[in-house]
């Protein structure tokens, strides 16, 4: 176990500059707005549609997220080339399904959609958003929730289960691209579209397209620093692997946090550009902060994906579409066990 580290200069520099990039995201949308970046409540936003007062800001930032993900996907490919240096955007087609059978795939889903819900959000956010914000309730998350996804791996890694049940031939997803670049084309048709007839208020207008940059940024950082990729995130969890520790992702992970404890500290001494006051984790600690997170962990170590790598991977590969639908299940599942009282808050504190 451990034996070796894999990792080489360049993927150092790589994960630096995702990882600024996340921050630098995460950062001015504080500053605007007032707010934390919750992929997990963005998601179940667009689950919810328009029963979510915040739906659109959240719906830019999903169509910024996806451009600066799949949009770089259709123009380079999984490969970035510059000059003699090789960036991997995305894993292949194949590479990122191998290990896992589909019926892998949808309990991870289920495990992930359950499990941020019930924790009150995702990896990225707890530890980039959160952490910087010195939200006790979210480095008990962050150490839980990383544990037990590193565990889950690393079992695997000893126990191989539910291995891989499906080999896809070139046409099958040569065709599955063809229908993930309509879908994507279809969404920042429905985003102009929304944009333009939908959107009365000009700063709710401004506040969209804000957010939509945010996503993009966000993105780009995704994909830079291969945080994307699942393989990345199972070559981090899994101390069993026979090609070495690969700290990749934590490095990026540790730089967003790095720059956000500054930019963030410095900007809640002051108020948001475009808010009344902020809103930020609470510290409410209690059995949810330990078994949401416990529970994401096993589903981040069975599959690699967190809710955002999800997102973004949802037009990269075809086994998606059995994760997403039980990610989605697994959030709704929790709502209808648990369901939040009025009077408790989603998840913020709100102060001046």
């Amino acid at each position: 176990m451990l034996e070796k580290i894999n990792i080489d200069s360049q993927a150092v520099v790589l994960a630096v500059i995702g990882g600024s990039l996340i921050a630098f995201a995460t950062t001015l949308h504080l500053m605007l707005f007032g707010r934390t970046t919750g992929i997990s409540s963005i998601f179940n936003s667009l689950l919810n549609c328009g029963h979510d007062s915040n739906f659109r800001w959240k719906f830019g930032f999903f169509c910024g997220l996806i451009t600066g993900t799949y949009g770089i996907f259709m123009i380079f490919g999984h490969t970035l080339n510059i000059g003699n240096v090789v960036i991997n955007l995305f894993d292949p087609h194949e590479i990122g399904q191998q290990g896992l059978s589909t019926f892998g795939f949808a309990l991870g889903g289920l495990l992930i959609g359950f499990g941020s819900k019930l924790g009150k959000g995702c990896a990225i956010e707890h530890a980039i958003c959160d952490l910087p914000t010195l939200s006790l309730s979210s480095f008990i998350s962050v150490i839980i929730l990383t544990g037990t996804g590193i565990i889950t791996a690393t079992l695997r890694g000893y126990y191989p289960i539910m291995i891989s049940d499906l080999s896809l031939g070139k046409e099958a997803i040569e065709q599955y691209k063809t229908i993930a670049d309509f879908l994507y084309v279809l969404l920042l048709i429905y985003f102009a579209y929304d944009l333009n007839v939908n959107s009365l208020l000009f700063r709710e207008k401004l506040e969209t397209l804000a957010c939509l940059f945010i996503g993009l940024v966000f993105g780009l950082g995704f994909s830079i620093s291969g945080t994307s990729r699942r393989t990345q995130a199972l070559d981090f969890l899994n101390l069993a692997n026979a090609d070495g520790w690969n700290p990749t992702l934590l490095i990026t992970i540790l730089t967003a946090i790095g720059v956000n404890v500054v930019t963030f500290n410095l900007i809640l001494k002051q108020k948001p550009m475009f808010a009344a006051s902020f809103e930020i984790p609470n510290n409410l600690i209690d059995w949810k902060i330990i078994v949401g997170p416990a529970i994401y962990g096993i589903g981040w170590g069975l599959t690699g994906l967190s809710t955002g790598s999800a997102m973004v991977n949802g037009l990269l590969l075809m086994k998606m579409l059995a994760y997403l639908p039980f990610m989605a299940a697994g959030q709704l599942l929790a709502d209808w066990i648990l369901p939040r009282k009025k009077t408790e808050s989603n998840k913020e504190m709100k102060f001046d």
